[in-house]
């Protein structure tokens, strides 16, 4: 059976189309981001790229760190760039996903760029 209605759940709006089935209660962690690749490195600036096994959507949240301080949070996207780094330093980076309810996943694996002169 299809319903053409609109349902709110979890403060999202979509139609029976787009789902066959969804969890109204608790749901499950977002899932990790995995294979974390950086490119494009300059003296102040970054490009880092992720996968995940889920379709992302404008309510999945990924933070990116360098060590264990969020420097940039992107919405619905699995890629990034970083600005604002200082030249020939060294970051630590993962990225980590959170979804509207709060719920964080793992951290992805930890890419090591050091920035250019």
């Amino acid at each position: 059976m299809k319903l053409e209605e609109k349902i709110l759940v979890s403060g999202s709006t979509f139609t029976s189309l787009e789902s066959d089935s969804f969890i109204i209660g608790n749901v499950l962690p977002p899932p990790t981001p995995r294979n974390l690749v950086a490119s494009n490195i300059t003296s102040s600036a970054a490009f880092l790229s992720w996968e995940t096994n889920v379709n992302v959507t404008n309510l999945s949240t990924f933070d990116i760190f360098d060590d264990s301080k969020v420097i940039k949070s992107v919405n619905g996207v699995t890629s990034a760039t970083i600005d604002g780094l200082t030249p020939e330093t060294t970051y630590n980076l993962t990225v980590r996903a959170k979804n509207v309810q709060g719920d964080l996943s793992e951290f992805s694996n930890k890419v090591k760029i050091t920035t250019l002169k």
